[in-house]
């Protein structure tokens, strides 16, 4: 197969140094390793890193045989919600729009990734010219993610400024050959934006992780021990690990307002890591100051997070009541590592958590909530343990990118197929 993956956001094998990679990347060198030819349209501006990549640009860069990175130039932006951030992503479609159609080998499939609305638009615009399937892929919920940045009484006024947008989404899904997405929140979604019923196509491919990402323990014990070192750890504390960026879905205040109380507790140990960066990063160190228990590491390389996670005791996946996320990276990133969550999403993840005996729940924004959550764990060591044994053992059979990506692979072969028999 030639394949397209249009995605503006994820970190780039190789280009990016030593990184994680996601979803995208994950499937782009699992096509490649398989044969298929890969071409990853993306930006040029580092999303995370918030910086462009090149001050110019190659036209495309082959990461490996058969995935192919085309760098789409683009003006970038220094907030997540921003003006800026929106003429970014319209310069990228409007990158994206010139140079395919000038692209001369047409791919036998398109997997484009929503957000972005403007790429993903273009994705569909360029199906429909070409006679190309084109699988739109939801892994946020936009435009809807926009609202959470305004007070609730507002909401319903942003919502009809923004008419355009959520217009914009409807016609991207009902013109989409058909629709994966992240879970099955996410999916019903889209079907509702695209106003049908769920068809055969219209499938589920969790987020995961990969398995090859914890296969470092000939150095994990060294660099885990030079983390409990370098960040002034007690290794005879509670550790509670959050990992991610500081934005506005997090509920980090929440965190730190308990880590105020759990500091005046005599008979408990708990410390809390918060690995990442972000918007809120300012305003989160300045709300911690004074305390001992919260350690601030700022971004962290892919095995430093890894040595991190192996030294934690607790997962921390701590969200706003208005986050959107339903089955997020960070659950899964802890889950490999043999972690017990303590979560506040609600919805599949926190019936995942209780089914599956992995975690507990408890409610966003409530500090005495969270304290409870965290006494529990530290009062329950055994309870704890055997939580991040299932956590491990679930996440090895539903949740890593060896089991769920193979099968999206095998996805898109299918679709391709049964596009051909059409014509």
């Amino acid at each position: 197969m030639r394949i397209w993956q249009v995605v503006a956001y994820e970190p780039l094998p190789r280009v990016d140094g030593d990184v994680r990679l996601l979803r995208y990347g994950t499937l782009g060198t699992m096509l490649a390793a398989q044969g298929h030819t890969v071409t990853w349209w993306t930006s040029n501006f580092d999303h995370v890193r918030k910086r462009h990549r090149f001050d110019s640009p190659p036209s495309s860069m082959e990461i490996q045989p058969g995935l192919t990175v085309k760098l789409l130039p683009s003006s970038g932006y220094k907030r997540n919600v921003s003006v800026n951030r929106i003429r970014h992503n319209r310069s990228i479609a409007h990158a994206f729009e010139q140079q395919s159609h000038e692209c001369g080998i047409q791919p036998d499939i398109v997997f484009a990734c929503l957000p972005t609305l403007e790429l993903a638009e273009k994705s569909v615009q360029y199906g429909q010219r070409n006679h190309i399937p084109v699988i739109i892929d939801v892994v946020d919920k936009w435009p809807d993610l926009y609202l959470t940045a305004f007070p609730r009484i507002l909401r319903s006024f942003a919502r009809m400024a923004l008419f355009s947008e959520f217009e914009r989404t409807r016609k991207i899904l009902q013109a989409a050959t058909a629709i994966t997405a992240v879970s099955n929140t996410y999916l019903e979604w889209a079907l509702t934006y695209a106003k049908r019923s769920r068809q055969e196509t219209d499938v589920v491919f969790p987020l995961g992780y990969a398995m090859r990402e914890m296969k470092q323990k000939s150095t994990g014990t060294t660099l885990s021990i030079r983390v409990l070192s370098d960040y002034g750890i007690s290794p005879d504390s509670l550790l509670v690990t959050f990992l991610g960026q500081f934005g506005a879905s997090y509920d980090l205040e929440t965190v730190i307002r308990a880590a105020k109380i759990l500091q005046k507790y005599k008979n408990i140990n708990i410390q809390f890591i918060l690995g990442g960066d972000g918007d809120n990063s300012s305003r989160l160190r300045k709300m911690a100051r004074g305390l001992s228990n919260v350690i601030f590491t700022g971004w962290l390389d892919q095995p430093t997070m890894r040595a991190l996670l192996q030294i934690s005791s607790l997962g921390l996946a701590t969200y706003t009541n208005h986050a959107l996320q339903s089955l997020p990276y960070k659950p899964f990133e802890y889950m490999s590592a043999g972690l017990p969550i303590l979560s506040s999403l609600k919805g599949e993840m926190e019936a995942l958590l209780s089914d599956e005996q992995i975690g507990i729940q408890y409610q966003a924004g409530n500090v005495q909530s969270l304290v409870d959550g965290l006494c529990w764990f530290a009062n329950n060591p055994i309870a704890r343990r055997e939580m991040g044994v299932s956590a491990r053992n679930i996440f090895q059979k539903k949740f890593s990118a060896e089991v769920i990506y193979p099968q999206l692979i095998e996805y898109l072969s299918k679709v391709v197929g049964q596009s051909k028999v059409r014509v």
